[in-house]
């Protein structure tokens, strides 16, 4: 495995690892995958690129200052925000913790906005069984660029992946994860919290429709008692 960067040239390496990152998702994420009925990996990866629609930032302090900007103030200018991360934290399991309880707090507008969410890869985490690097064809296999290992914090938009996901599940994009217990939770909850803003919309919404009602019913009350003195 690469290894963990003590010293990194930013110019340099953030240069190569923008350039592994695009290598990785045109060879690996973006081709169509037997494990997903032919659909790529991550379906609409290659046209956000193509749209210059995915941006890229570095954190070298390991203090998601980068993170804690976007969820509290997202980009709207691009599908997904990628939060490269070179001075991350040992610990996956506690890497992948943080980024649930991230999620749980966006999904209670601890930030303002709960139209998000996140997900993360960390360096220890292994390669996902799901993942192919393309057929046979040695061309497609991904070879790495940067020299240093680091972890990716993705951040979009709930609602645009809840409703990419629904056309997704009728193609049989979800089914192999049928065995996957771990994955159908994170997907379970995912659904959740996008249910519960949509909740909220709707109560906002009827809570504003029954103000107006209410507001015009006193101000006729107002307007009968007037013309009774």
């Amino acid at each position: 495995m690469a290894e963990k960067p003590a010293i990194i040239d930013l110019d340099e390496e953030e240069q190569k690892i923008e350039a592994e990152i695009r290598e990785w998702s045109s060879n690996v994420i973006e081709v169509p995958n037997p494990n997903f009925n032919n659909i790529p990996t991550c379906p609409y990866a290659k046209a956000a690129w193509e749209k210059d629609l995915v941006k890229i930032v570095f954190d070298h302090e390991g203090k998601d200052d980068q993170l804690l900007k976007y969820v509290s103030n997202y980009d709207d200018d691009y599908d997904v925000v990628i939060i490269v991360e070179t001075n991350y934290p040992d610990d996956h399991d506690g890497y992948h913790e943080a980024l649930d309880n991230i999620n749980s707090l966006i999904s209670q507008s601890y930030w303002g906005d709960n139209d998000l969410w996140v997900m993360g890869f960390h360096p220890m985490d292994g390669e996902s069984e799901f993942l192919q690097a393309g057929e046979e064809d040695e061309s497609e296999v991904f070879e790495p660029i940067s020299e240093y290992s680091y972890g990716i914090v993705f951040i979009q938009r709930l609602s645009l992946l809840e409703e990419a996901s629904i056309s997704l599940e009728k193609a049989g994009y979800y089914d192999a994860y049928k065995g996957s217990p771990d994955i159908q939770e994170m997907y379970s909850t995912r659904r959740s919290y996008y249910r519960r803003m949509q909740n909220a919309k709707k109560n906002y919404v009827r809570g504003k429709e029954s103000f107006k009602k209410n507001d015009g019913r006193r101000k006729e009350s107002f307007q009968e008692n007037d013309g009774r003195r």
